[in-house]
C-alpha cells in the first residue's frame, strides 16, 4: 500500500495491531451482502489468488475523492513539497540584481519592493522553478539571498566541524617538545613546538 505524509504513521500502526489490508482490483471489486443477519465480505485476495468470505460485525465505507470533469490538475516537485531546498529573500537585498546573471534556472526576477515609494527594488525568487543550487548565495556580496538549510552562518560551522581534527592535530604538535617537520603549502621548516616558546627556526 502506497500512502503519503504522516498518513505512513497511521499504516504501521494499523499493521502493528493487526488490521489486514486486501487489494483488489477494478473489475473484481468487494461486493457485500447479508447471511443470516450477518455481514459478510466477499473479495479476491491478489496474493493468496483466492476468494474470501469475511464476516463482520460492522461494515464502515471510505468516501472518494473524484476530480471535477472540467478539472486539470498538473502535478510537479514543488506542489508536493519534495524538494525544501529553496532560496529565500533577505532584508539586506539592495536590487543589485547579480543574481539574476547566474540563475540557470530563470527562477529569479527583479521588482519593486512591497511599500517603497523611492524606487527601490528587490529581487523575488519563484520557488516552482528554483532548484536550490545555491549560484545566487554565492554571487550575493551583501548576503541578500539564501539558501534554506545552507546560509553563511550554516557553511561556518560546517566548515569549523570539518576542521576540527586538523586544529586538534596542530595543537597536539605544538605540544610536543620536540623539533617536527611540518609541511603546509610551501617549504618544509622545522619548528620547535613549544606553549612557552612558538619559536620557528628555517630548515635553510
Amino acid at each position: 500500500m502506497r500512502t503519503y505524509g504522516t498518513r505512513e504513521d497511521l499504516y504501521t500502526k494499523a499493521r502493528e495491531r493487526g488490521v489486514v489490508f486486501i487489494r483488489f482490483d477494478q473489475d473484481k471489486k468487494p461486493e457485500v451482502n447479508v447471511e443470516n443477519e450477518r455481514i459478510v465480505v466477499q473479495v479476491t485476495d491478489p496474493v493468496l489468488q483466492m476468494p474470501l468470505a469475511i464476516e463482520t460485525d460492522y461494515l464502515v465505507l471510505a468516501a472518494a475523492i473524484e476530480a471535477s470533469d472540467n478539472t486539470n490538475v498538473i502535478l510537479s516537485k514543488a506542489t508536493m513539497h519534495l524538494d525544501p531546498i529553496k532560496s529565500y529573500v533577505t532584508e539586506a537585498c539592495d536590487g543589485c540584481a547579480l543574481c539574476l546573471d547566474v540563475c540557470p534556472y530563470r527562477a529569479i526576477s527583479l521588482e519593486e519592493a512591497p511599500g517603497d515609494t523611492t524606487g527601490a527594488r528587490r529581487v523575488v525568487t519563484d520557488s516552482a522553478l528554483c532548484k536550490g543550487c545555491g549560484l545566487c548565495e554565492a554571487t550575493c556580496p551583501k548576503g541578500g539571498i539564501l539558501i534554506h538549510g545552507f546560509t553563511l552562518d550554516q557553511l561556518k560551522v560546517q566548515v569549523e566541524a570539518a576542521m576540527e581534527p586538523i586544529r586538534l592535530r596542530i595543537v597536539k604538535r605544538w605540544q610536543t617538545k620536540s623539533l617536527v617537520p611540518i609541511k603546509i603549502t610551501g617549504p618544509s621548516c622545522w619548528t620547535r613546538s613549544s606553549i612557552q616558546n612558538r619559536r620557528r627556526f628555517s630548515n635553510v
